[in-house]
């Protein structure tokens, strides 16, 4: 198993091999190398979702939150 971190450490994957062969290392890199850019893609999703001061939603996400409640609500 190999964790794939955050930017601030947090586990944000993790790479569990099940053939009874470990994959090159070629491979094992290939992998990584795309968990990582998903770390990366979901780290700026989320930093574009959060008030840097605060940590709460900003206001276009605040207004998608209250659409989806209110929508579920009907």
């Amino acid at each position: 198993m190999d964790p794939i971190l955050t930017g601030d450490n947090n586990v944000f994957s993790l790479l569990i091999y099940r053939c009874s062969d470990s994959p090159s290392s070629v491979v094992q890199k290939i992998m990584n190398g795309i968990l990582h850019v998903y770390a990366n893609y979901f780290g700026l999703i989320e930093k574009t979702r959060c008030d840097k001061l605060t940590g709460l939603f900003n206001r276009e996400m605040l207004d998608t939150e209250i659409t989806k409640v209110l929508l579920k609500s009907t």
